[in-house]
């Protein structure tokens, strides 16, 4: 297999999350890509993959506190008042677990980390070209109406404060003034997509990475301006 092909392969698979051209492709629904590939994905980097070893990634602390959460989770089934609301989410959380280890094996050096930072401002914007409610309403809380694993506007919001930063990281890194472009204009739009949810929660964590940033600057006066425009 060329040592390529998984990063490519993570790639895929959150081009699917995000957009879940399944739920318009029946092709792609019959073949049950969102779950074959990250299968795929994951013996590949268990058995063959030689990035990094399996009991590194077990062992390291993110490991550890996630397998906890995932514990926590999988007890709640067994405690809680709707069990198959929690069998549910212990479901989610265990793809998660899954896509967590491959990206921790796969994604060893800075051009993949990179790709994958690329990877995710893109598809926000794919997102909200797909589902423009998000800019041409943004008096109301529209439910996305391609929005993959995001339901609604607060979902979206979030995901994008998460993406925000890392799109800023990638216009502040890039050599090429297409590039330094390309990634200033994602980086408004994200914003913009954050505004036009009309999220509270979405607002002030967009605030909160901001300031952030502000705060490690060397240009904290334009910063200001930034920030007030």
């Amino acid at each position: 297999v060329p040592s390529n092909l998984p990063y490519y392969g993570l790639l895929l698979f959150l081009f699917q999350e995000y957009v879940r051209p399944d739920q318009s492709i029946p092709v792609l629904a019959m073949l049950k890509v969102g779950t074959v590939l990250p299968i795929m994905l994951l013996m590949y980097s268990i058995l063959a993959s030689r990035t990094v070893s399996n009991y590194e990634v077990l062992r390291s602390p993110n490991s550890k506190w996630l397998a906890l959460f995932l514990t926590l989770v999988a007890v709640s089934i067994l405690t809680s008042d709707v069990t198959f609301y929690a069998y549910t989410k212990f479901k989610a959380v265990l793809g998660y677990m899954i896509m967590y280890f491959i990206i921790a094996k796969e994604i060893n050096t800075v051009g993949r980390m990179k790709g994958v930072f690329a990877t995710l401002s893109l598809l926000h914007i794919v997102v909200i070209i797909l589902s423009p409610e998000i800019l041409l309403q943004p008096e109301s809380r529209p439910y996305l109406s391609h929005g993959g694993i995001m339901g609604d506007g607060n979902d979206f919001a979030l995901s994008v404060s998460i993406v925000l930063p890392l799109c800023f990281f990638l216009y502040l890194s890039v050599e090429s003034k297409i590039g330094r472009v390309l990634f200033l204009v994602t980086n408004i739009l994200l914003v913009l997509g954050i505004i036009g949810t009309s999220s509270r929660g979405g607002s002030l964590a967009m605030f909160a990475g901001t300031l952030y940033l502000w705060s490690k600057s060397r240009k904290k006066i334009m910063g200001v301006v930034v920030i007030l425009i």
